[in-house]
């Protein structure tokens, strides 16, 4: 008769990023400004400095795009250096770094972005495919498990943890 064979593989790539981009437009205004002159020349050179790290992210964003991750990594940490309270500028700089084979490095972007905004599923989950491809598997678990509670989790982190789960003959 016929046998079937069935392989399962654990398939753990990147997350998309859910958020639309974000352009230098967005880090402009700075309410108030107007009827405060020294708050005036401030904001005029904060938003200098806003307009100048949103343009470094966008051409980061480009050069990733283009797969040209050590130009892109350069433009997102010159970009996080103005503003460095911007959580998705890390989580593209956590990509990066896990497409040049750089976990630890990764680790560390996606928990500064999970600093910012905590609970993010698409963070959580890059983070749990960071933590197993450094062989830290528990970790991992946690990780897809926050991405997906509440049912708001990603694809990925499901299939992920779905998949350590039946590599380890758990249900």
């Amino acid at each position: 008769g016929c046998r079937l064979t069935v392989r399962l593989v654990r398939k753990c790539d990147l997350h998309i990023d859910p958020q639309p981009f974000v352009g230098y437009s967005a880090f402009m205004s700075t309410p108030g400004a107007e009827n405060n002159p020294a708050r005036t020349q401030h904001s005029a050179a904060d938003g200098a400095n806003r307009a100048g790290s949103a343009e470094q992210f966008q051409a980061g964003h480009e050069a990733e795009k283009a797969g040209r991750f050590d130009e892109a990594l350069r433009a997102y940490i010159e970009a996080l250096g103005g503003l460095p309270d911007q959580h998705s500028w890390y989580y593209r700089k956590g990509c990066v770094l896990m497409k040049m084979n750089r976990c630890q490095d990764a680790e560390m972007a996606f928990l500064q972005a999970l600093e910012l905004a905590p609970e993010t599923p698409a963070y959580l989950t890059n983070l749990g495919v960071c933590l197993d491809r450094q062989g830290r598997r528990d970790d991992a678990v946690t990780a897809y498990r926050r991405s997906s509670r509440q049912g708001g989790g990603t694809a990925v982190a499901f299939h992920n943890l779905g998949a350590i789960y039946a590599e380890e003959g758990r249900a």
